[in-house]
C-alpha cells in the first residue's frame, strides 16, 4: 500500500515541531529539594541546559537557604526556595546565581530572542534594603557593570527596571507577603528588553529598555538583596524559573494549520485504503 505524500509531509512537519519544542525551554521549580544529586534542586547539579549548580556569594554577614513547601508561591506548586540574610554593615549584599548553557542545542541561544520568567515573594524587610534580580557575563558578580538587565525594588518603594539614567519605575509598590510574577522579553540584536510584573490582581509593563553597559546578555542569572543599613534582615522566596528561546515556540496559527492539514490528510489516507 502506498502512503499518500500528504501524510508523509505532515509526519515530518509534526516531527519538526516536536524537535523544536524538546529543547530550549529550561525550568527550575526546586522539586528535588535541598540536594546536590538532581538538576532541579538546591544546590542542584549540572544538566538539562544548566551549565552549573546554584552558587551563592556576597558580603552579607549571614545567609540561610532552605527549600520549603509550607506556603507555595504558585497555584498547584509545592517546593520553593527561601533565603534569609542578615547584614552586619551597610551596603552588604547576598545573592545566588546559576549559569545557563549558551547554545541552541542543549541550552539557550543568547544571540536570538528569549524570555525569562520567575515568581518571587518578599517575606520580611527589617531596615532599609533593596532586592535585585539580573544577569551577568561572569560568575559571582551580582550587581555590576556587566548586567545587561536588572530588576530591583526598595523597601516601601516601587519596582524598578533598568540601570542608571535609563531606569523605569513601573508604578507598582513592593508589598511584603505578595507573590509577584516577573517576565522579561529579551532582544539581543536590538540589545533591549521588556519587563512585565504582576501581583495577582493587576500587572504593569515597561517600555523597551536598553542593555546596561555590557553589549551581551549574561549567561548567569542572579537573585539577591543588598542591605543599606546595619543589622538588616531580608527574606525572599523564589520559584517557577523559566528560560525559553522565543524562536522555538511555534505560533498558534502555525500549529493550528498543521493540525488542520493533518486532519485532511487522515481523511485522504482512509479513502485511499478503501479503494
Amino acid at each position: 500500500m502506498k502512503i499518500p505524500a500528504i501524510l508523509i509531509a505532515c509526519y515530518f512537519g509534526f516531527t519538526a515541531i516536536a524537535v523544536s519544542l524538546h529543547a530550549d525551554v529550561l525550568t527550575l521549580q526546586f522539586d528535588g529539594g535541598k540536594v546536590t544529586s538532581v538538576v532541579d534542586g538546591f544546590n542542584g547539579m549540572v544538566g538539562s541546559g544548566w551549565a552549573t549548580a546554584w552558587a551563592g556569594s556576597g558580603s552579607i554577614g549571614s545567609r540561610t537557604i532552605t527549600v520549603e513547601n509550607s506556603d507555595p508561591l504558585v497555584s498547584g506548586g509545592d517546593n520553593y526556595f527561601k533565603m534569609v540574610s542578615t547584614s552586619t554593615g551597610s551596603s552588604q549584599s547576598s545573592f545566588v546565581q546559576r549559569r545557563v548553557v549558551n547554545d541552541s542545542v542543549t541550552g539557550i541561544d543568547f544571540n536570538s530572542d528569549y524570555t525569562i520568567s520567575f515568581s518571587t515573594r518578599i517575606e520580611d524587610i527589617t531596615g532599609g534594603g533593596v532586592y535585585f534580580f539580573g544577569d551577568n557575563t561572569s560568575g559571582l558578580a551580582g550587581i555590576s557593570s556587566s548586567n545587561a538587565w536588572r530588576i530591583s525594588a526598595l523597601k516601601d518603594g516601587q519596582w524598578t527596571v533598568g540601570i542608571g539614567a535609563g531606569a523605569q519605575q513601573l508604578g507598582m509598590s513592593l508589598v511584603t507577603g505578595v507573590t509577584y510574577s516577573i517576565s522579561l522579553q529579551i532582544d539581543p540584536l536590538a540589545k533591549t528588553y521588556l519587563v512585565t510584573i504582576g501581583n495577582g490582581v493587576t500587572s504593569v509593563s515597561s517600555t523597551a529598555i536598553a542593555y546596561g553597559s555590557t553589549s551581551t546578555g549574561g549567561e548567569f542569572l542572579y537573585f539577591g538583596a543588598q542591605g543599606l543599613n546595619n543589622t538588616q534582615s531580608v527574606t525572599f522566596d523564589l520559584d517557577a524559573i523559566n528560560v525559553a528561546s522565543v524562536s522555538n515556540i511555534p505560533e498558534p496559527a502555525s500549529l493550528a494549520a498543521y493540525v488542520g492539514v493533518f486532519a485532511i490528510a487522515v481523511c485522504v489516507g482512509i479513502r485511499c485504503r478503501r479503494r
